[in-house]
């Protein structure tokens, strides 16, 4: 680590990033002015000796996680590669949902009994993470999909846009 400090503030600001991952956020829990604070995390995630810190810390809390991101990325693609025919079939004509004994459960994001007003069992509502949502966030992990479009125009364009 590098040999410069990090005062009282700059740690709980640190503490606070590695929660929200937003600087501004971070900053006014840190106790910086909320007129300065988007300015002040700005500055302290450009200082090398916080950079490093937090990077530091970052590593430390995935050792003790044992998770990493390519973890996250492969649960992400089983949902993104899911079929409808993983969960449910078609008999007579009918929908009915698989055996859960034979989903897979990474697929499920909850479940809840079904009963009428005289609390008879009617079934299952089983609900299943969302597909697209999980496409999406592959295609951004990935850098498939483009949320800002950068132009550059040349100079003599930009004269001519400007009427010279």
């Amino acid at each position: 680590m590098s040999k410069k400090k990090l005062t009282e503030k700059q740690k709980l600001f640190c503490k606070y990033y590695l929660i929200s991952l937003n600087a501004t956020d971070a900053a006014i829990k840190a106790g910086y002015s909320k007129k300065t604070a988007r300015q002040i995390g700005t500055e302290n995630l450009a200082k090398p000796y916080i950079e490093e810190y937090i990077q530091e810390q970052l590593v430390k809390r995935n050792e003790k996680l044992d998770f990493e991101a390519v973890d996250v990325v492969n649960e992400i693609k089983k949902i993104a590669s899911s079929n409808a025919t993983d969960f449910i079939e078609i008999i007579d004509g009918r929908i009915r949902v698989k055996s859960l004994e034979s989903i897979d459960t990474t697929f499920i994001s909850g479940a809840k009994e079904i009963f009428d007003k005289e609390g008879n069992f009617l079934g299952l509502e089983v609900k299943f993470h969302d597909k697209q949502k999980s496409l999406d966030m592959l295609m951004r992990h990935f850098s498939q999909y483009k949320d800002k479009v950068e132009l550059s125009i040349d100079e003599q364009l930009q004269d001519w846009m400007r009427g010279k």
